[in-house]
């Protein structure tokens, strides 16, 4: 299990395969941030698509911002005192003030230590 954001503000995401295992043996019981690429993050149908709709639990967020840019869409929201930012196909019709869930591929993660900020999986492939 990981904590996004810390116990008390975060939102628990559970890792399976490889990544997860990584984890379990580089961060154990230690909180991290957890980061993922704009790009890398989908929404149902296209989680669905790609085979992984069941590999996270879907976070649900509310949009509060939409941009059009053509051959994507961009959905802002926000969370823990910050924005955030999602790239989707421009099929995606969700609107401001609507809620969505996304959901994400394990393996394209990252985990960073939260004392040195460095990447833990880069730290291990490079050992």
């Amino acid at each position: 299990m990981v904590y996004i954001g810390g116990k008390e503000s975060g939102k628990k995401v559970y890792l399976s395969g490889y990544r997860a295992e990584m984890a379990k043996l580089q961060v154990m019981n230690q909180e991290v941030t957890l980061g993922i690429r704009p790009e890398d993050i989908y929404e149902y149908d296209e989680a669905k698509e790609r085979g992984i709709e069941n590999d996270t639990v879907g976070l649900e967020e509310t949009v509060s911002a939409r941009e059009m840019l053509g051959a994507e869409v961009i959905l802002y929201f926000d969370a823990q005192g910050k924005t955030h930012a999602v790239r989707l196909s421009p099929e995606n019709h969700t609107q401001t003030g609507e809620k969505i869930r996304f959901y994400f591929d394990p393996e394209r993660i990252h985990l960073f230590d939260r004392n040195t900020e460095e990447n833990i999986f880069y730290r291990e492939e490079r050992q």
